[in-house]
């Protein structure tokens, strides 16, 4: 039942001032998987930068100002309007191209296969958080 992870691996990019990138192994066809990932759900709001700006006059607590984004959150998916992260971590995913709609060759789908809980896609956010707390 498992998945083979050897289509890909990474290396360092022609690009200039890209760094490493992944790479094909083998030929893949337009529309095949290249690889597949298990995935770390995350809340955005756990990749929020915090800075104290003052005390609170009664002591009890500090103001905090949203100073940015933890870097994690440049290798999450996720819709802009939505508080569920996807953070995908098998070997070299993290590596495939990730440039704009334009530059990119490649797509993320949801896999189909059954131990994948394509059922996730028909819950609400809330229901989906509930279903991680347990």
């Amino acid at each position: 039942n498992g998945a083979c992870l050897d289509n890909i691996v990474t290396g360092v990019t022609t690009i200039p001032q890209a760094g490493r990138g992944a790479f094909a192994t083998r030929s893949i066809d337009e529309g095949r998987s290249i690889t597949t990932t298990p995935v770390v759900t995350l809340d955005r709001q756990e990749l929020h930068l915090w800075e104290k700006v003052e005390e609170t006059e009664d002591g009890r607590g500090d103001v905090m100002e949203l100073v940015g984004e933890q870097l994690l959150l440049n290798y999450c998916y996720g819709h802009k309007s939505s508080s569920l992260l996807f953070f995908p971590y098998a070997p070299s995913v993290n590596f495939i191209n990730h440039g704009s709609l334009e530059e990119s060759n490649a797509e993320i789908r949801w896999s189909g296969f059954p131990y994948h809980k394509a059922e996730w896609l028909d819950v609400t956010i809330d229901e989906m958080k509930a279903k991680l707390k347990t």
